[in-house]
């Protein structure tokens, strides 16, 4: 009788454990967890089909604002995804192409390079390389890989790795949140029942932003000044160049569009350091900042604040770099099946009407609100 007891108490703590785990699996992976448009973006990205990706666009909030994929398919034939993260840190550079290798093996990559410019603090660290909150943005967001436990190795205190592999111990109060997160929870459920992402990883907003500080981007055409680097900067540039060498990857860096007040005119100063760095270790390198004029930017009407292009600017900055891929680096139409097709030809025509509906907002209802590949965004794009 006694053993009988025994061996049902034990069944009882098994079934107990187990349901505590399931449960804990569950709210790790679908509700206690921080949602954002980083979230739905990256984990659209691993949605995507392998190897239907030719372009891959990776780095900071500037990519994302920049370039959208639907009008690049439209335009030109060729697929890409913006896989990049608000704030990036530059230490997550090699994961991020790493990613984009593991996932696409795409004909080619491009870098943005925000996350090299940051610079330091007055204790001499960089502002941004090791912010958590920004580590957070791109690592919380990615499956686990070889290539996030080598990030974490290297990177992150070891007795903090269990917040990443368990990460319901760092957002176990994410309910707090509710309801403002509630539209990426459920932009993140109905993506998966999907299968794809819309967008393709574009977020814009509906605003034209006019500064009322002086702006130095015709100063910076011809400022060949440097500023140096970070010390984490400097490093993480050099061991991604010579593991893209090492490896044979095809990648291009670039630097976006930007407003340039006072503040960040040494920002651009270490652009032209940076871009020094990278082009005596044999890469192209396109500083679009300094060459604004080439793209047709218009400083007045092109930018939704300092940082970040509108729709108008993505539009423009689009069609000029998508040309770019095409004449210097052959990047011709991509061959899909009849049913990848239809996806990429959805994707081309959802950008456009929600092209349509912010250039409506803005030139007349003059509303500033978000758009990305939210569930009111796709009823917008339907």
């Amino acid at each position: 009788m006694q053993k009988g007891l025994s061996a049902k108490r034990i069944i009882k703590i098994v079934a107990l454990f187990v349901a505590v785990l399931v449960t804990s699996l569950f709210l790790q992976q679908f509700i206690l967890i921080h949602y954002d448009s980083n979230r739905l973006r990256l984990e659209g990205f691993y949605l995507e089909e392998k190897n239907t990706i030719d372009v891959g666009l990776i780095g900071s909030s500037e990519v994302y604002a920049s370039f959208a994929p639907g009008m690049a398919y439209e335009k030109f034939g060729f697929t890409s995804f913006d896989y990049a993260s608000a704030s990036c840190t530059p230490t997550a550079s090699i994961t991020q192409v790493k990613e984009m290798m593991d996932q696409q093996s795409p004909k080619l990559i491009l870098m943005e390079v925000n996350a090299f410019l940051y610079g330091v603090d007055s204790q001499g660290v960089d502002v941004n390389a090791f912010k958590d909150s920004s580590i957070r943005n791109y690592i919380d967001n990615i499956p686990m890989s070889d290539n996030k436990k080598a990030f974490l190795d290297e990177y992150i205190e070891k007795d903090q790795h269990i917040e990443y592999y368990l990460p319901l111990i760092k957002y176990h109060s994410a309910y707090n949140d509710m309801p403002d997160s509630f539209k990426y929870m459920r932009a993140c459920f109905e993506q998966k029942l999907r299968g794809n992402t819309i967008l393709k990883g574009f977020k814009t907003r509906t605003r034209v932003f006019q500064p009322l500080q002086k702006l130095y981007n015709k100063e910076i055409q011809t400022d060949n000044k440097k500023a140096p680097l970070s010390p984490t900067a400097e490093a993480e540039m050099k061991k991604l160049l010579d593991y893209c060498k090492k490896e044979k990857i095809n990648i291009v860096f670039f630097r976006a569009p930007h407003m340039i007040d006072e503040n960040t005119v040494t920002r651009s100063e270490r652009t032209n350091t940076l871009e020094e760095l990278i082009t005596k270790n044999g890469f192209d390198f396109y500083n679009f900042e300094r060459n604004y004029t080439k793209l047709g930017i218009d400083l007045k009407n092109d930018f939704y604040n300092y940082d970040h292009l509108n729709i108008y600017g993505c539009e423009k900055f689009t069609e000029y770099l998508g040309k770019l891929l095409v004449d210097k680096y052959n990047i011709g139409r991509t061959q899909l099946t009849e049913k990848q097709e239809k996806k990429w030809n959805n994707a081309a025509k959802s950008f456009r009407k929600l092209y349509d509906y912010s250039d409506d907002l803005i030139r007349h209802h003059k509303k500033y609100i978000t758009l990305e590949d939210d569930p009111k965004t796709v009823e917008i794009i339907k």
